[in-house]
């Protein structure tokens, strides 16, 4: 678990051997795929093999991140908003 930002520093290093690395899990995604974050994300998929799983998972998925979603290869969506209730709240 690291920041993008660590996570590149140590594949880039050989430090962090990502070559076998299956999965991926960005927790809190809108947050990690903001746009200062995206190209170093696309850096990260870059050390990872070909065939590799990759997992956003976030209370909130803006707009603005779509784009993102949509320009990863074989992307499958679930979206459990659906089965979200604020039944009780006031």
């Amino acid at each position: 678990m690291a920041t993008p930002g660590r996570i590149y520093d140590l594949a880039d290093k050989n430090v962090a051997k990502l070559k076998d690395c299956k999965y991926l899990v960005l927790d809190e995604a809108d947050k990690l795929i903001s746009i200062e974050f995206q190209n170093l994300i696309f850096d990260i998929f870059n050390f990872l093999p070909k065939k590799k799983q990759i997992i956003l998972v976030s209370a909130t998925f803006p707009k603005n991140i779509s784009s993102f979603v949509n320009s990863i290869e074989n992307v499958k969506k679930v979206n459990l908003m659906h089965e979200l209730t604020l039944k009780g709240l006031t």
